[in-house]
């Protein structure tokens, strides 16, 4: 009987279920090869086939001998690794460690300029001995773009990533950040995408991490977080991340201290920032968020929560960046917690405050409807010279207060600001009302009235039960309600 080629090759299984018998891509009819007598023959060749077609090339590791201090190699030779020919990634899924121990103060560098042709396994970086272990992925000559694929990231004691234009750094499941000074470098048109959750100090303390670029100022690279969370603290205390000068885009939810442990710390400064949401201490207590000159965070219309469950002394400070496109600010916990803004607070649509105190020194920027929920602190607490500002129709309201502590200063521009919290007073260094602008109050009783001199270009609204107090100097170069009284 004459042999049939047969494309493509059909399992083991779906030629059983037909009553074949195949080898390679031949198929044997039954007629000629019943399966009772050719079957203990057939089985175990096909189980051979079957494993070598299955069976990757075996996994390696390799570790980075070149470490003298001041020296640097390419990835790309294998005479500088301590495994067979060739380097990792090459052929397998290998595992790359660049984690010799050097003298202190020790600096060694691996660069990588060629697009790996398989992924990591594991990518560790690390030199434990008080010294540095750099990977600097960078571009090639050609321009081409270079790309480096990992499972496994583990950046230790004294490790280091540095990704240049044109570098692609891409992690796929689990990014385990554990060094006290790991350092990671996105440069102009550097990218690095993690795309599973991270977190800086799981159930460890002390883990100190810097996201930088050594580009001009607005000119670092990007992270992409994939939609995933980023926790600094899980578990841990005094863990740190800095953020200066790169753009982390595509956040869920960032945690900044959880359950376990407390006075952790994310400072932002000269960045951008996108995420779904920021808790500091969900569970733990004295965490702080320092949002700081040249940062825009924009939260996307979600929830700020400072400080939920068993926690107290948490703190989100805003100085000289901007927070923008908050929905709520809320604290769950019984200490509450503050926002303390000196620099630009911006409410999205709209703005909730619930058990929490907006403490502020800078801008406060209302748009839409602001509702200061009641409770203690639950308050919009002005300093001196801080600005409360609405540049279009918008309103705060609700059970909570607003008071200040010194000479704040008022401003509507071509909008209109209601103003009918319950619990109101002001003491006004300066009223701005211009184009046509309208600020109202509604509700503020004649028990906390007016402090301070105030001009207006526009019109000037106020409630019944409103009075000026003593001493108060009011200069309208617009309208002025006829129910305005004077206490």
């Amino acid at each position: 009987m004459k042999l049939k080629l047969m494309l493509p090759l059909k399992t083991l299984a779906d030629t059983l279920k037909r009553g074949h018998r195949t080898l390679g891509f031949f198929e044997i009819p039954r007629v000629w090869c019943p399966a009772f007598r050719l079957r203990p023959l057939i089985l175990p060749v096909l189980a051979g086939l079957l494993a070598m077609w299955a069976e990757p090339a075996a996994r390696a590791d390799y570790t980075w001998t070149n470490t003298a201090n001041g020296t640097s190699g390419f990835w790309t030779n294998g005479n500088l690794w301590a495994t067979p020919a060739n380097y990792p990634g090459s052929n397998a899924i290998d595992n790359a460690y660049l984690t010799n121990d050097t003298t202190a103060g020790a600096t060694y560098t691996n660069i990588l300029n060629f697009n790996l042709p398989k992924s990591l396994g594991t990518l560790a970086i690390s030199n434990g001995a008080g010294g540095n272990a750099w990977l600097i992925v960078t571009n090639n000559a050609a321009g081409t773009g270079v790309g480096l694929t990992n499972a496994t990231f583990i950046l230790g004691n004294g490790g280091g990533l540095e990704i240049d234009s044109g570098g692609l750094f891409t992690n796929t499941t689990t990014f385990n950040w554990s060094g006290t000074n790991g350092v990671i470098n996105l440069n102009n048109n550097g990218t690095l995408i993690t795309a599973a959750a991270v977190t800086i100090g799981s159930s460890a303390s002390s883990i100190t991490g810097l996201v930088t670029s050594t580009s001009s100022a607005g000119q670092g690279g990007t992270w992409k977080l994939n939609g995933q969370s980023l926790a600094i603290g899980n578990a841990g205390s005094f863990d740190v991340l800095t953020v200066n000068n790169v753009t982390l885009t595509n956040g869920g939810l960032v945690t900044v201290g959880s359950a376990g442990g407390g006075f952790n710390t994310m400072t932002v400064t000269n960045a951008n920032v996108w995420s779904t949401g920021l808790t500091i201490g969900n569970g733990s207590s004295n965490n702080t968020v320092n949002i700081l000159g040249n940062t825009v965070w924009n939260l996307l219309g979600n929830t700020v929560t400072i400080g939920s469950g068993a926690a107290t002394g948490n703190v989100l400070s805003v100085t000289g960046g901007v927070l923008t496109n908050v929905a709520t600010i809320t604290s769950t916990s019984a200490g509450g917690g503050t926002l303390v803004n000196n620099g630009n607070l911006w409410g999205g649509s709209g703005l909730t405050v619930t058990n929490a105190m907006i403490d502020t020194s800078g801008t406060n920027n209302i748009t839409g409807t602001w509702t200061l929920q009641g409770g203690s602190p639950g308050i919009l607490l002005l300093r001196s010279n801080s600005l409360l500002r609405a540049a279009t129709t918008a309103t705060i309201t609700g059970a909570g207060q607003i008071t200040t502590t010194g000479p704040a200063n008022l401003e509507v521009d071509s909008g209109t600001l209601t103003i009918s919290t319950s619990n109101t007073s002001f003491n006004v260094k300066s009223l701005v009302i211009s184009n046509g602008a309208t600020l109202s109050f509604a509700g503020i009783g004649t028990t906390n009235g007016w402090q301070g001199s105030m001009t207006a270009a526009g019109n000037l609204t106020v409630g019944n039960a409103t009075s000026l107090s003593p001493g108060c100097y009011l200069s309208l170069a617009g309208d002025v309600d006829e129910n305005l009284g004077r206490a």
